[in-house]
């Protein structure tokens, strides 16, 4: 066959096939080759690629061919000259990146340059404009062997010159598929380009800005401004220009021309969109404006669609939907045919073709959309498989930037391997640990950097092997990178899905950095509502027993005898260390810690006894520590006085040699060569006192030998810490005293600090025994679950319409603000500030509007104006939209002003600033801000200056679109952290995770942790450290977000008085404090606007006149009439610092020739005189004290940036020189609300409750945590938790029960606390949201001015509403509940959204208060995220990772677990990496778990880890990270072995009831410890046994025991509770030690009721009793020694001095000496026998009268006569009571002293009792004989109960008469309106009266405030804060009012002073 046959067989006519081979004789890229012949190929990959991209021309537009042609490869040696290609840029003028023009491109012939090896070949100027050459059209490059098909760069950028751009090979377009070559460095023999000169290099420096395989750009305009090209703009895509070079290049000449030509329009050639839109499109739907087949009039099977807004990749061939139009033909699926009209935005207008011409022309369009389909092929990923990259300078493998495509922004990679060493020292730096800091390769012994393990990588040569940015995805499948700087990286919102790949060597193996620049719009929904702080440890203290103390040892009289020391007893052996953890908690740990013992002093009476435990070497000082000693290290000139290894402190110090100690730097910041959070020990030998050493170990310290330090670090604390030590341990409180052979406790001696010794000496062992009662610690318990120990978010999607699409927050997602900045349409963005009354259609409108009002540049510097405060910090990042200018008329996005900058400064609360270089700069702004449309210019917060992360959501309530609002709770961490070293200062790094939970300190619990300080260390790079494992990194994340989402204010300087209670802020920017709310219009003007009437928005409203000490910064909508006269100013922003009757001018707004300044007034301002502040940030810890509450007392008019505040507690630290910037860099201030003025304070010290009184409406909530101050009592300042609320007025606390109450005396105030910790539990059922969560207070609060009844009732009436400046959109809180405003304010009732975010609705009160809450809009940013499975990590991690640092034969150390875990997964800036995988040592990862393969041990990682201080895992020896597990549940079918740790004391704790199945054994000599015990048996219900200290109060079961916990011999036991329900005495006690003897109080034998007896045998006939007087015998011994019923035989002689009775049974007894018989009948009787010697006794045995009666000091009626009795003589009587009436002529009562009359009436006109007592006809004195009144006292007076007698009144003629001579308690019903009152008969002193005022049915108003004596003269009435309350004028309620007066005589000038007792009684 002859050859040209046989070339016409083998040739491709359609090019789907070329072929290169240079080693080919025929071979040639001459322009009449098309290279589609096996017998005639191109020399270069670059001919072949553009005559690929000409047999892709098809003439007529949008038709070329797609994806149809590859280029086979043959074997040998490729050159690619990548360099930069040519920018056309205008007729027969190209740009080059030099900056140089030229005309040299003409169209190709058969004398153009193809020669690669010589500068101006035609083929580079091809190229893409940023380097490498473009694969058009989807074309493939395939290699027919792996090994031998070689490429390599001929241009290299240069690594030294950051001006010189990155650059690629190759830059790949959709469906372009890469096979089977390898790619080389620049040939080390020859020599390549790196600059954009045509100087050549040996290219033996690094390759790392060079990257194989990326985009090619078809999405951004080519725009340079750099050294080389100033402020270009070609209009154009990379992309674009390549097509046009190409239709240049086939010119005439060619044979196979391509017209029209560039410049000329309507280009013939042009990019596919599927070059650059990846797969297809995403997706998107608009809406449709207008829809027509044809023209609208006569119908066609074209269909011409325009859109109501732009849409982006609706390009021809796009799949696409229509749907909503009702005529027939219209809706389906298409592809577009044709693109009519774009903007910068997308596509406006496009044709597409149906099948059938429509029958109706011109639909309606109503309800239409077009969407774009996101299930299409029409293109596809470019596909990198079987290739290989070979550099030993580092090339990169492949880039996939998202920026520079569309649609699925995606790439494969399979079996690509990448080997990427580098051995160009210039890309390294080492750290030097001396210095602190990292040095590079010209510093002495730094020149084989290369080949040192310890080097790293420089920030700026970083290599990568796969790399996805800018929300690109790529598959990556059996993919090994082998060297590098990152084998993986995942850049902004990259995403890298990776299966069974491998990373050999190289220093880090998986790097994800940063997030998604913009959420996806179902994560742009929701609210954060509240900050959920930790909650505050209520718990009871405890106490903890400890050993009991050697009595004899102790005391002085034969032991020892050193007040300091108290010896344990039975404490003797040295080996057997005594306890010094006992259940948890450590003896001596807590500050100021006590042991304690209850001893009974003589009388017996138990007393509790404490000694201050303190620290070996301070108790014979003058400040004996307790708890730990700490000592601050100097600093001079910004480092720590470190010398020579030697620590100079800022005082002698106590330590010893040997003592453990911990080195804490306050910003985490530590000297290099110390560890973070870990223990060393103190050389103190061979330095001064107030030097030391540091030791590793404990040998290193005696041996003397110290670590190298250096001075670097922040400000330093040496420690030496109880918790850290043990019994024995130096340092520590018990030590073994070895001349004693005893253990003892270290105790103060100071008497106020131990008064155990001197009791232990007082009562001896003769008292007490040979020891104590067993000793006992105090602890208050942190029953806290370990959640309540954090700070976390609510977040809530409200349910509500507007929201098409959200779902649930995503653990590690980003957290940004909302980017929805403007309405979904103009009617939204209208009801900002609207004029008119509207209404939001949704509760979701208004998300987050930010809108800019102005804008100009000035050199560089572009300054935007916000309608609103921004809430921007310096380092934000912002996008600027919309924004039309001079020179950028129609608003084009990033042009002019509109782009996305970095915030470069902060002037005032709404002006920014960015650099914008511009020679030209943006012009002037033109939009018109009045016509408020979505076209209003707009600014994003697209980055917060930190990075806020999601570590974990709960969900509380699930979202149910349009039904349930979802509701959850955010852990937020952040990544903000950057190292101090250069250069690795600007990367992020996160927050430890593994101390995500505050170091739990048993022995001194905090509700509210420290905030954590977080230091990123500089070596390793990308370890995070806190300063103090007790602090909370939670609290430092909330503390960084209030300081940069703007919550309150930044401070600048701090001063304060000397005595440390007032001090005057200074502000970064003007405060917002005492804004103006409403103006008049003083003046009205003329000349505004455009002579229409009209609004106009943003005025600025400025001192009249320049005057400084009126406010600023206020603006406001102006209201005109066609005259150009001010009709009406409302106000939009408040400004600062402005008085009631400030003039301003109305100015910045347009106006019109004949201009004449209005001028407004300021009519009200919300005074925020009173509000309390919280500030936060301030530095360094010996400062902490003004992170504080404090109450603003004065704002001066007109300084924005400066305010006056009382603290809520003296600031010990204040001075007059202040705080400057540097301590307040990162310091805030922000309003928490009103403070109150505590009127009345009450203290119960039985119950431990304090009643707190306000003058104003408190608002608080139960659970809500308060400051009171100013009380002189200190009882009565700090924080306190509410525990009840009694009314609007008035709440309780728990102070703490006590032994005195003093009186609260000073002035007090409570204070609302921001953001701390909090009462009460939070949980699925009750979010507690008014009691534990705070909301972000706005800067309101007032009162309900009318009660809520229903639930559903959206109408709220709300005090004072016309100065308030509420508006629509605004977010209030009442109670529990948040409510939105939905409607324009006007005035009351305003209209809101009820039950907002997740709340419910309730009812209120009347005068409950309403707060103004901010609602934080959010959204969610997807973070860069790698996810590998089945990844093995080889020998990754030795500094550069060249095979000379990490072969293992080369290896020179051994990684650290830190350094390993960093070398295989390195997240930065919120990125994430989940990987399973398999280390060189072949253990196995799975997510962040760790399985050894030699063990099988599992060990979690990067993971939070609880711990406890005392018990540190780094400690042992174990990596703070590993160990720990925390499963859901856990199954173990043999046994469970807990170790507790080393010296078996660490406790395991079960915060859930526990059940044993099973037998419980204790084998602990120290037993089993319970509160109580509780034991079932055979019962169905339990019986409690527990202990206690007196009779139970409390109900129980029947067998319920309580033990005494204070037995004595004779004694009981306890008490049992019994069937009678309620409890009992019983087990008595022996008085003897050996025998059973009892003492009872009382005890009944056979009866259960012994009565009143104290024996009792028996009942009835048979008892026996036994009682205080005698013994009775069937009866009780009734007052008689022996009182026996029944016969008593006596067996023997009864001895009896007389017996008494009437004798009848008595016989044989002689005849009666004494008595005879009488009279007769009825007078019969006895008498006695009277003789002068002989007395007659009755009821005595003595009588001493003739007739003797009773018996002297019986106090019993010795005589009752029933009837008359005549005492015919002088009667003599000591007391005489008489019940009935006495008549006497006089009365003489002798004996002052004894005499006394008891008389039920006396009658007398006078009757004075002693000289005190005086009563009289119609008066009684008491204390006077001369009363002054009916009733006088003089003295004090005690009642037990009292009552008034109230007095009903009425008015007459709206007079309401008050006669206090009547009544002072009055009612009154009120049925008219009352105008005054009339009060008369005042008493000449001081007296109070009580109205209660009661309305009828209809409510009328009360002048309560207007008072006239009898006269009619006015009577002035104060009312507390000078307000005159308004009495309620509803119908049938009631009020209650108090008056005090102090001068009856002269009412009328010392007035009434007035309280409110109650309102609004129902």
């Amino acid at each position: 066959m002859p050859l040209s046959r046989l070339d016409n067989f083998l040739k491709n006519v359609r090019g789907n096939i070329l072929y290169v081979n240079p080693n080919d004789l025929d071979a040639t890229d001459s322009i009449e080759n098309q290279g589609n012949s096996l017998t005639r190929p191109f020399k270069t990959i670059q001919r072949a690629l553009i005559e690929a991209a000409r047999f892709s021309y098809q003439k007529g537009l949008d038709n070329d061919r797609f994806s149809k042609t590859t280029i086979l490869l043959y074997p040998g040696e490729h050159i690619v000259d990548n360099r930069p290609g040519w920018i056309p840029d205008g007729t027969d003028n190209f740009r080059l990146r030099d900056g140089s023009s030229s005309d040299n491109f003409s169209a190709w012939s058969l004398t153009t340059n193809y020669d690669l090896a010589t500068e101006d070949n035609a083929l580079y100027k091809m190229n893409s404009v940023f380097g490498g050459v473009i694969m058009p059209r989807g074309t493939s490059i395939v290699g027919l062997d792996l090994r031998k098909t070689k490429i390599r760069p001929k241009y290299v950028p240069n690594p030294e010159n950051a001006d010189i751009e990155r650059s690629a090979i190759f830059r790949l377009t959709g469906t372009c598929y890469m096979w089977q070559f390898t790619v080389f460095d620049g040939d080390p023999n020859g020599s390549v380009y790196k600059d954009y000169t045509g100087n050549k290099f040996v290219p033996n420096f690094s390759h790392h800005k060079l990257t194989v395989f990326e985009y090619a750009d078809g999405v951004n305009n080519v725009k340079i401004d750099d050294a080389f090209i100033s402020n270009f703009d070609a209009a154009r895509t990379d992309l674009d220009m390549f097509y046009e070079k190409v239709g240049l290049a086939y010119g005439p000449s060619s044979g196979r021309e391509i017209e029209p030509d560039y410049p000329s329009s309507g280009l013939d050639i042009q990019p596919k969109i599927d070059e650059y839109r990846i797969v297809g499109p995403t997706g998107g739907t608009v809406g449709i404006s207008s829809i027509k087949a044809g023209d609208g009039a006569t119908s066609s099977t074209v269909i011409t669609v325009e859109l109501e807004d732009a849409i982006e990749g609706l390009d021809v061939d796009t799949a696409f939907q229509v749907s909503g139009i009702t005529a027939d033909g219209y809706s389906g699926q298409f592809v577009v045919s044709d693109v009519v009209t774009t903007n910068a935005n997308g596509t406006t207008e496009f044709k597409y073709k149906v099948l059938n011409s429509p029958l109706n022309p011109l639909p309606s369009v109503t309800g239409s959309s077009v969407n774009l389909q996101v299930d299409t092929v029409t293109s596809a990923s470019p596909y990198v498989f079987n290739i290989s990259l070979r550099s030993v300078f580092g090339m990169c493998g492949l880039h996939a930037d998202g920026n520079k495509a569309t649609g699925f922004k995606s790439m494969v990679v399979a079996q690509y391997t990448g080997i990427g060493l580098q051995k160009d020292n210039n890309a390294f730096v080492k750290y030097n640990a001396t210095e602190g800091q990292y040095k590079d390769s010209t510093v002495a012994g730094n020149e084989n950097l290369n080949s040192d393990s310890r080097a790293v990588y420089k920030p700026d040569y970083r290599n990568f092997h796969i790399k996805a940015s800018n929300d690109s995805v790529i598959q990556i499948v059996s993919v090994f990178a082998i060297g590098y700087a990152q084998h993986l990286l995942s850049e902004t919102g990259g995403d890298l899905s990776v299966t069974n790949s491998n990373s050999n060597f190289g220093a880090k193996s998986l790097v994800s950095e940063g997030f998604k620049k913009d959420a996806f719009a179902r994560d742009d929904v929701g609210y954060i509502t509240h900050i959920i702080p930790p909650k505050q440890i209520e718990s009871s203290e405890i106490a903890i027993e400890y050993d009991a103390i050697d009595v004899k040892k102790t005391g002085t009289a034969v032991g020892v005898g050193s007040t300091s020391r108290l010896y344990l007893y039975n404490q003797t052996n040295p080996d057997a260390k005594p306890s010094s953890v006992i259940e948890g908690y450590r003896v001596g740990a807590k500050v100021n810690d006590k042991l304690n013992v209850l001893i009974p002093d003589a009388s017996g009476v138990t007393n509790e006894h404490s000694a201050r435990i303190i620290m070996p070497n301070t108790e014979l000082s003058d400040t004996q520590l307790s708890f730990e000693k700490s000592f601050e290290v100097g600093r001079a000139a910004g480092v720590s006085s470190i010398t020579s290894n030697i620590l100079t402190l800022t005082e002698d110090h106590s330590l010893i040699e040997g003592e453990s100690i911990r080195v804490i730097s306050e910003n985490g910041h530590l000297p290099d060569g110390l560890d973070s959070n870990r223990v060393y020990f103190a050389i103190t030998s061979g330095v001064s006192n107030d030097q030391i050493k540091i030791g590793q170990t404990l040998n290193d310290a005696v041996a003397g030998d110290a670590l190298t330090i250096n001075n670097k670090g922040g400000i330093l604390h040496v420690t030496s810490r109880v918790s850290d030590k043990i019994a024995g341990d130096i340092g520590h409180p018990i030590q073994f005293d070895i001349n004693e052979s005893q253990w003892y406790v270290t105790v103060g001696t100071a008497a106020t600090d131990n008064d155990i010794f001197s009791t232990v000496v007082g009562l001896g062992s003769t008292t007490l025994g040979d020891a104590t009662p067993r000793s006992f610690i105090k602890r208050t318990p942190d029953t806290r679950n370990i959640i309540d120990s954090v700070y976390r978010a609510r977040y809530v999607i409200p349910s509500g319409t507007g929201i098409t699409s959200a779902r649930p927050p995503v653990d590690g997602y980003i957290i940004e603000d909302s980017g929805t900045v403007t309405g979904a349409t103009d009617a939204e963005v209208a009801s900002y500030f609207s004029p008119t009354a509207v209404s939001l259609s949704n509760e979701n409108e208004q998300r987050n509007f930010s809108f800019i009002s102005n804008a100009r540049w000035a050199s560089n510097t572009a300054h935007f104006l916000s309608e609103l405060p921004h809430g921007l910090k310096t380092g934000a990042q912002v996008e600027v939209k919309n924004i039309t200018s001079t020179e950028n008329p129609v608003g084009t996005a990033n042009s002019g002003f509109n782009g996305t900058f970095n915030v470069s400064g902060v002037s005032s609360a709404r002006e920014f600033t960015v650099t914008l270089t511009s020679t030209l700069g943006p012009g002037t702004i033109t939009n018109n801000i009045d016509s408020r449309t979505t076209s209003l210019p707009t600014f994003t917060q697209k980055k917060f200056p930190g990075t806020f992360q999601v570590y974990r959501a709960q969900q509380i309530q699930e979202y149910v679109a349009g039904i349930q609002d979802g509701i959850y709770h955010l852990l937020i961490t952040n990544a903000s952290n950057k190292p101090t070293a250069s250069p690795f200062s600007t990367e992020k790094y996160s927050q430890p995770i593994q101390n995500l939970y505050p170091q739990l300190n048993r022995d001194n619990p905090k509700s509210d942790c420290k905030e954590a300080t977080s230091y990123a260390l500089p070596d390793p790079i990308g370890q995070v450290v806190i300063d103090n494992l007790q602090h909370s990194i939670t609290k430092e994340t909330i503390d960084e977000a209030i300081f940069d989402l703007s919550i309150g204010f930044g401070i600048t300087a701090l001063t304060s008085n000397s005595a440390g209670t007032a001090h005057t802020f200074f502000s970064t920017i003007d405060h917002g404090l005492n804004r103006v709310t409403s103006v008049g219009i003083a003046s009205s003007g003329t000349g505004y606007g455009s002579g229409s009437a009209g609004f106009l928005y943003n005025a600025n409203l400025v001192s009249a006149g320049g005057i400084s000490t009126q406010g600023n910064f206020a603006t406001g909508r102006v209201e005109i009439n066609a005259a150009g006269n001010i009709v009406d100013v409302k106000i939009m922003d408040g400004g600062s610092s402005y008085a009631i009757g400030d003039s301003l001018n109305v100015v910045g707004i347009a106006t019109t020739s004949g201009h004449i300044t209005g001028i407004v007034t300021v009519t009200a301002i919300y005074d925020n005189i009173g509000d309390t502040v919280e500030v936060k940030g301030v530095v360094p810890d010996s400062n902490d004290e003004f992170n504080s509450l404090y109450r603003i007392t004065g704002i001066d008019t007109g300084a924005t940036k400066q305010f006056q505040v009382a603290s809520a507690s003296t600031i010990g630290a204040s001075s007059s020189a202040g705080i400057g910037l540097t301590n307040l860099a990162a310091a805030s201030v922000h309003v928490t609300g009103q403070a109150l003025n505590v009127t009345a304070f009450n203290y119960n010290k039985v119950t431990g409750v304090g009643v707190v009184t306000t003058a104003q409406r408190h608002g608080l909530s139960v659970d809500n945590k308060i400051e009171l101050g100013g009380s002189d009592r200190p009882l009565y300042r700090g924080d306190f938790i509410v525990k009840k609320v009694n009314d609007q007025n008035s709440f309780n606390v728990n102070i703490g029960v006590g032994t005195t109450a003093p009186d609260a005396d000073g002035t007090m105030f409570a204070y609302k606390f921001g953001y701390a910790s909090a009462g009460g539990n939070i949980s699925v059922d009750n979010e507690n949201l008014g009691g534990r969560q705070v909301a972000e207070y706005a800067g309101i609060t007032t009162t309900l001015s009318s009660a809520v009844l229903t639930e559903s009732t959206t109408s709220l009436s709300i005090t004072n509403i016309g100065d308030l400046d509420i508006n629509i959109g605004d977010f209030l809180e009442v109670g529990s509940e948040i409510v939105r405003v939905k409607s324009t304010v006007t005035g009351n009732p305003i209209t809101v959204f009820r039950g907002a975010q997740g709340t419910q609705a309730s009812t209120y009160a009347i005068n409950t208060v309403i707060k103004k809450v901010k609602c934080r809009p959010i959204e969610f940013r997807r973070n860069s995220i790698i996810r590998a499975s089945g990844q093995t990590f080889e020998y990754v991690g030795f500094g550069p990772g060249n095979y000379s640092t990490a072969l293992p034969d080369k290896q020179d150390r051994s990684l650290t677990a830190q350094e390993e875990l960093l070398s295989q997964s390195t997240k930065k800036d919120g990125g994430v990496n989940v990987y399973t995988g398999m280390n060189d040592a072949g253990d196995f990862y799975i997510g962040n778990k760790k399985v050894s393969s030699a063990t099988g041990q599992e060990e979690v990682f990067d993971a939070p880890i609880p711990t406890t201080t005392g018990e540190d895992a780094s400690e042992s020896g174990i990596n703070i990270g590993f160990d720990v597990l925390t499963p859901l549940e856990a199954s173990i079918s043999r046994s469970l072995r807990v170790e507790g740790g080393p010296n078996a004391n660490i406790i395991s704790e079960f915060d859930g009831p526990v059940i044993f199945n099973n037998k419980l054994t204790s084998t602990s000599s120290k037993g089993i410890e319970s509160n109580s015990l509780f034991l079932q048996g055979d019962a169905t219900v339990s019986r409690k046994q527990t202990i206690g200290v007196g009779t139970p109060s409390l109900a129980g079961n029947p067998g319920d025991i309580t033990y005494f916990a204070n037995p004595t011999k004779g004694g009981y036991t306890g008490w049992v509770y019994t069937t009678d329900n309620d409890w009992y005495r019983f087990g008595n006690i022996s008085i003897s030690k050996t025998l059973d003897i009892g003492v009872f109080d009382q005890l009944g034998i056979g009866t259960t009721s012994p009565g009143l007896n104290t024996l009792q045998v028996g009942a009835g006939s048979s008892l026996f009793s036994v009682d205080g007087t005698g013994v009775g015998i069937g009866t009780t011994a009734n007052g008689y020694k022996l009182h026996a019923i029944g016969n008593v035989n006596v067996v023997g002689i009864v001895t009896a001095t007389s017996f008494k009775g009437d004798g009848s049974g008595l016989n044989n007894l002689p005849t009666d000496s004494l008595l005879e018989n009488v009279g007769s009948g009825n007078s019969a009787g006895y008498a006695p026998i009277l003789t002068a010697t002989k007395r007659f006794g009755i009821g005595n045995s003595e009588p001493h009268f003739i007739l003797d009666v009773g018996i002297t000091g019986i106090g019993t009626t010795a005589l009752n006569v029933r009837n008359n009795a005549v005492f015919a003589g002088f009667t003599t009587t000591k007391d005489l009571q008489v019940t009935g009436v006495l008549t006497a002529t006089n009365f003489d009562l002798q004996t002052s002293s004894v005499g006394k009359i008891n008389a039920g009436v006396i009658t007398a006109t006078t009757l004075n009792v002693g000289t005190g007592v005086s009563i009289k006809t119609n008066s009684v004195g008491l204390g006077t004989l001369v009363p002054r009144a009916d009733i006088d006292l003089e003295g004090s007076t005690r009642f037990k109960t009292y009552f008034e007698s109230p007095g009903s009144v009425s008015s007459s003629s709206g007079v309401v008469t008050l006669d206090l001579a009547i009544s002072q308690t009055f009612t009154l019903t009120v049925d008219e309106a009352i105008t005054n009152f009339k009060v008369t008969n005042p008493p000449s002193g001081a007296t109070a009266f009580t109205i209660k005022i009661e309305q009828d049915s209809t409510g009328y108003s009360v002048g309560i405030g207007t008072f006239k004596d009898n006269s009619g003269t006015s009577i002035p009435v104060l009312f507390p804060g000078g307000v005159v309350p308004e009495v309620t004028q509803v119908g049938l309620k009631s009020d209650i009012y108090s008056f005090m007066l102090f001068d009856g005589d002269n009412i009328t000038t010392s007035g009434l002073y007035g309280v409110i007792g109650g309102q609004n009684f129902a």
